[in-house]
């Protein structure tokens, strides 16, 4: 990093890559909802769960009755969803980590990539982590029910309803007469499915970091044994630490565009999630 305050310089390279945090979206300007995130705006204006409760707490008039208790059904939404929030906010802050590091590691020949894995791993899983938790989300809002009982319902169709996109699936079945969710409904599957895709490759991707070490044992290993040359053609050696450089800028470049996608992946069906949420509610 080239900054004295690393929150100034992190914040610089999410910007640079546009990886917006999830207060920016829902709105225009501080009056008008963003019709293409307007589950945002609904999701800030009106949760699950007003607000009545907390001015009711710090109010100074007396005889007012409390508001009612939340349902279990507005604490599983609202726990979900202020959940999803905080863990998108650490991928977004890992994935900040991830891009400081690329520029210290990139160009060199003989890098230690120590921390840049690190902070990959620590992406990958709360980008995870934060589908899941999208996915609890859905549940409730559509099903009334937790994660656990929709998932030991066993198949929808040849489905197992434990797999992620099933209950998108299930969703724009059930509710295939509801005009005021249709198309945020046909909008989430696609989205879903690229999740679940990407949920596939986590347990990959967290392997190959673990076993990276190994890898490149297993190619030394693996390569004949051969005496040094006496004359060395500094050249060839030349033209091998440039091939090792473009290799290492197009791996390094693959890994900020997977989780980058992960995370606007997210953005899009957090927001069609939210207005299926608002407008079955209403």
């Amino acid at each position: 990093m080239t900054d004295d305050n690393p929150e100034r310089e992190i914040e610089r390279r999410l910007n640079e890559a546009k990886l917006w945090p999830l207060s920016s979206y829902g709105w225009v300007d501080e009056n008008t909802a963003d019709p293409d995130f307007i589950g945002y705006a609904m999701w800030q204006v009106e949760p699950p769960v007003s607000d009545e409760r907390f001015f009711w707490t710090h109010s100074t008039r007396d005889g007012v009755p409390p508001p009612p208790a939340p349902s279990e059904r507005q604490q599983s939404l609202m726990v979900s969803g202020t959940d999803f929030e905080g863990l998108m906010a650490w991928a977004r802050l890992s994935i900040g980590f991830v891009l400081s590091q690329v520029s210290l590691a990139q160009g060199k020949t003989f890098s230690d990539e120590t921390i840049f894995e690190l902070h990959r791993a620590g992406a990958l899983i709360y980008l995870s982590t934060a589908s899941d938790r999208m996915r609890d989300f859905f549940i409730m809002a559509v099903f009334d029910k937790t994660r656990d009982r929709y998932d030991r319902q066993g198949q929808f169709g040849i489905e197992p309803r434990g797999r992620f996109k099933t209950v998108f699936v299930e969703a724009l079945q059930l509710l295939s007469g509801r005009q005021d969710v249709a198309s945020s409904l046909s909008t989430l599957l696609p989205l879903a499915e690229q999740v679940e895709e990407l949920r596939k490759r986590r347990n990959e991707m967290i392997h190959e970091l673990a076993t990276e070490a190994a890898r490149r044992e297993r190619s030394d290993l693996a390569k004949p044994i051969t005496k040094a040359a006496h004359d060395l053609d500094f050249n060839l050696l030349q033209e091998a630490a440039s091939n090792h450089r473009r290799l290492q800028k197009e791996r390094l470049g693959a890994v900020i565009d997977e989780l980058c996608r992960w995370y606007r992946l997210l953005i899009k069906l957090s927001n069609e999630a939210f207005v299926v949420e608002h407008r079955l509610r209403k």
